[in-house]
């Protein structure tokens, strides 16, 4: 920008150094400022080990991109709604006001999620994939729903998937049987004992209309 006079930019030292406010190396006329205020928060970043190795985790998030972002003042962090049975590290990177990150910590141990301790554990995991699928059933685009199962279940008859167009809202059951191949969408009421959305681990939502936002939940039946 210009300055007075005409002139533009700023003087600034030849050779910038690190410094500390004890021991100041600052020139005359300068001070030793703390980059701590720059310091804004955390990013967490899961890994799944479950194959042995390092591997995406595709039903919770996707390495390298972090789960979870907290604040500088909060230190502590719980995961719910993992996959049952996999096997999750997790790593820490600090970001500062203007966006930098830094790298990434080393893997924390190697945890298994609890149980949720519920006579039928829910699905976990569940996730929309971010791009449009097309369904081969109908040809239509869709969303695509994916999940993972709360536990071994016996006496498994499917999955009931559950949408709404508002996390408050009340939600139907995406069940077979509409116009054309596309699923109907339920109240509980009318839901029969044994219908349910679909026996697989994803479901394609082709009956979603276009620049609507859907909010899904899974149960199992």
């Amino acid at each position: 920008m210009f300055g007075s006079e005409g002139l533009q930019g700023y003087c600034q030292p030849p050779n910038p150094q690190d410094c500390s406010a004890a021991g100041s190396i600052c020139p005359e006329g300068f001070v030793c400022q703390a980059r701590d205020a720059e310091f804004d928060g955390y990013y967490l970043y899961l890994d799944d080990w479950t194959a042995g190795t390092l591997t995406d985790l595709d039903y919770h998030a996707r390495s390298p991109v972090a789960v979870v972002s907290k604040e500088k003042s909060d230190l502590t962090h719980t995961f719910s709604g993992l996959p049952y049975g996999r096997h999750f590290s997790a790593r820490i990177a600090t970001f500062d006001r203007s966006g930098r990150i830094s790298e990434p910590s080393a893997p924390s141990s190697v945890e298994v999620p609890n149980a949720s301790g519920e006579d039928v554990p829910p699905p976990t995991g569940v996730r929309t994939v971010v791009w449009v699928t097309r369904s081969p059933v109908t040809g239509r685009d869709g969303i695509e729903v994916k999940w993972k199962p709360g536990a071994g279940y016996s006496g498994f008859v499917g999955y009931r998937l559950w949408r709404s167009d508002s996390p408050y809202g009340e939600f139907c059951a995406l069940t077979g049987g509409g116009v054309a191949g596309l699923p109907v969408c339920k109240n509980a009421e009318d839901l029969g004992a044994a219908e349910v959305t679909t026996t697989w681990e994803m479901f394609i939502d082709d009956s979603a209309e276009k620049a609507v936002a859907y909010y899904y939940r899974v149960q199992t039946s």
